[in-house]
Order: structure tokens, then C-alpha cells, then sequence
């Protein structure tokens, strides 16, 4: 009996790993001073997860494209950002236009993501004024 129950808690590091949400080999060693019955486990000299891989991978950059706008407003290029941490204001986005002509930037800051939409079209408004 006594043995069926060691066996019960047996997890090895790729099991913690994902269930913790893929932390860091140093996380998992520092683990164990911190939390309560956390299991021993043996970390790996190397570890490739395919989705911390993955995770890591950057976009792809658009191609380079010699054709610029020839007036005002002709090319407006967007950006939805989100901030890592609240604002004073509870912002937590950032809709970037950066018209293409003149280089001017205009920033707006949303409360939601879905204010992205009524942001757009109240710019596009400023534009057609």
C-alpha cells in the first residue's frame, strides 16, 4: 500500500513544467524553498520545450517596400499595443496611427480592446476634418 502511494506523486519535470504555466529551470530549483510540498524533481541539463520554443520565435518582419504615400493621410499605418501593467487611469492599450506622408504619430489610449474600433473611427473622422 505504502508503495502505491509513493508512486501517486511521482512527476517529473516536464509534467511540472506545463502545469506551472512553463517557468524557467530556475524557477522550478527555487521552487521547492518556497512552496509547501512541492515535489523534489530533476531538472534537466537540457530542456527544449516546443512551446517555450515557439513562444520565443519574433514575427516576421514586413517585407521592405520602396512605394511611400504622396499626400497626407493617403498611408496610415496602425498598432494595437498592450501595456504590461496598468496606468494610473486603468489604460491597459495603446492604438498607435502613423501617417505615412508626414510622419506624424497619434496615440490613443484604450481602457479595453474592443474600444479599438470607436477609437479607429473617431480618427478617421479627425482625418476626413
Amino acid at each position: 500500500m505504502d508503495s502505491e502511494i509513493k508512486t501517486m506523486y511521482l512527476v517529473d519535470f516536464e509534467t511540472m513544467h506545463r502545469r506551472l504555466a512553463h517557468p524557467s529551470k530556475d524557477v522550478m530549483r527555487q521552487a521547492r524553498k518556497y512552496l509547501k510540498d512541492f515535489p523534489k524533481i530533476k531538472i534537466p541539463l537540457e530542456h527544449v520545450c516546443p512551446g517555450c520554443a515557439q513562444g520565443k520565435m519574433p514575427n516576421k518582419a514586413f517585407p521592405p517596400t520602396e512605394t511611400r504615400a504622396s499626400e497626407p493621410f493617403e498611408l496610415i499605418h496602425s498598432d494595437l499595443k498592450s501595456f504590461p501593467i496598468d496606468s494610473y487611469h486603468k489604460f491597459w492599450y495603446a492604438i498607435v496611427f502613423y501617417d505615412d506622408y508626414t510622419s506624424h504619430a497619434w496615440t490613443i489610449n484604450l481602457k479595453t480592446k474592443d474600444a479599438a474600433l470607436h477609437a479607429t473611427k473617431h480618427f478617421l473622422a479627425m482625418v476626413e476634418t
